[in-house]
């Protein structure tokens, strides 16, 4: 019955007058032009070309980056349009709620409202936006893409081959992660990319490097071409992405150390100063228990130390209990267990166990017995060396303790709002001194008066 009633409509509108068929035709260019313009790191600009005198009420746009949930929507402001034709929303990228890393893949659509009450919809489009600032070209294979810009194309291939070189390393780590659909975002030097990643902290943004990124959602990885070694980097960030992927539907999600530790063992050039951090960590006892590292210290001497326990750790468990026994700790968390209860039913052992028997090979002292959360000393020397770190890098800590520690006091000193140790307000002594002088001057001269 209704496949009837949808002819006789079609052959209704075919046979109207002339001037019916004005309507249609009218509703059918109601937009001249519409689409997206990247703007990245800063923002998104939507526009719509549309004809005048159409009686438009309102204007909706949707959008969302693909294999996110969210769903962006909002009303242009037909007021401020710079002409009449042209109307335009723009939304900003630039604060951590709405990020979106450059390489993502965008989906949007417009919903243009009559007077009327009534409303049309634009087909939905899917656009990858790029950071605006260069002209980027691309190198791919069948399973990463690479963009580049400048006279980096060598630098880009090897990148890109250094991927497949990955893929074969972590399929027997990670056999559940399938290697496709990624997108490496590469800039070349760390003025380029500051702009477009995102800053875990002020602190850390002013004394480290951030040499690489990866958002699992999206598939995409920033990474720092120009890096000493840009493979190492580039081969970390895609790490999590196959981390990601392997442990998809856990609720709580991969415990820091696991997922970093994981990605320094995809790590095809690492560097040496991790090592040299632990060894430092060993010696000065800063070693954090893995129950407390579920997020990395702010300094950055200790987060350098966090990165390094982390792939020591890792590369522990596999030489143990077999390379399988990544995959089923990530399994285990899928289902919904917790990394202690998943180290437990996989290698037989709590977690605390494999981490002594991993501080005892290194010659660190054992865990304590303690419910009482355990503190990683902070400040002291540091090794004098650069050292090379993926996410991040310190930017030098050669001889630069005490000016870590006179960072330290700064941002103290602000924190407490100028609150004494008391928890009262500083008052200025001084002043209080000179105030005193004045009245006791005024007293002697009235008493002279006398």
């Amino acid at each position: 019955m209704m496949k009837i009633l949808k002819i006789l409509l079609l052959i209704y509108f075919f046979t109207l007058p002339f001037s019916s068929d004005i309507v249609l035709a009218d509703e059918q260019n109601l937009i001249n032009d519409s689409g997206m313009i990247s703007e990245l790191p800063y923002g998104l600009k939507f526009f719509v070309d549309i004809n005048e005198d159409k009686g438009i009420s309102d204007i909706a746009i949707k959008f969302k980056v693909l294999d996110r949930s969210a769903v962006q929507y909002d009303y242009f402001d037909l007021d401020d349009s710079k002409t009449n034709n042209r109307k335009e929303y723009y939304f900003k990228t630039i604060s951590s709620n709405s990020y979106i890393p450059p390489g993502s893949l965008i989906e949007y659509y417009f919903e243009i409202f009559h007077s009327e009450n009534d409303s049309i919809k634009t087909d939905p489009v899917v656009s990858r936006v790029l950071d605006s600032r260069f002209e980027w070209e691309s190198v791919k294979n069948d399973n990463v893409e690479v963009f580049f810009h400048g006279p980096v194309r060598k630098r880009a291939l090897r990148i890109l081959n250094s991927a497949e070189d990955l893929n074969s390393r972590m399929k027997d780590i990670l056999p559940s992660a399938e290697f496709n659909n990624i997108v490496l975002t590469m800039y070349n030097n760390n003025a380029e990319m500051f702009d477009a990643v995102v800053h875990k902290s002020s602190k850390q943004s002013r004394e480290l490097i951030t040499e690489g990124q990866a958002f699992d959602r999206e598939n995409v990885v920033l990474v720092q071409g120009s890096g000493r070694r840009s493979i190492g980097t580039a081969t970390h960030e895609l790490t999590h992405i196959l981390v990601a992927r392997a442990s998809k539907g856990s609720l709580l999600g991969v415990p820091l150390w696991l997922n970093e530790g994981l990605a320094e063992y995809g790590n095809l050039d690492p560097g040496h100063s991790y090592d040299r951090f632990l060894e430092w960590a060993i010696d000065t006892e800063r070693l954090m228990p893995f129950s407390t590292l579920n997020r990395f210290p702010g300094e950055p001497s200790l987060t350098i130390v966090a990165y390094g326990q982390s792939k020591s750790f890792v590369n522990f468990i596999i030489n143990e209990f077999g390379s399988d026994s990544i995959q089923k700790i990530l399994d285990q968390l899928s289902e919904g267990k917790r990394i202690e209860g998943a180290f437990q039913l996989v290698t037989g052992f709590e977690l605390k166990e494999v981490e002594n028997s991993w501080r005892k090979e290194i010659g660190a002292k054992q865990l304590k017995e303690s419910t009482v959360e355990v503190k990683p000393k902070q400040g002291g020397s540091v090794p004098e060396l650069k050292p090379y770190s993926l996410t991040p890098e310190p930017k030098d800590f050669s001889d630069k303790s005490k000016e870590i520690e006179t960072v330290e006091i700064k941002e103290e000193s602000v924190e407490t709002n100028g609150c004494n140790s008391a928890g009262g307000k500083s008052i200025d002594i001084s002043f209080l001194v000179v105030i005193f002088l004045i009245i006791f001057k005024i007293f002697l001269n009235r008493f002279k008066l006398i």
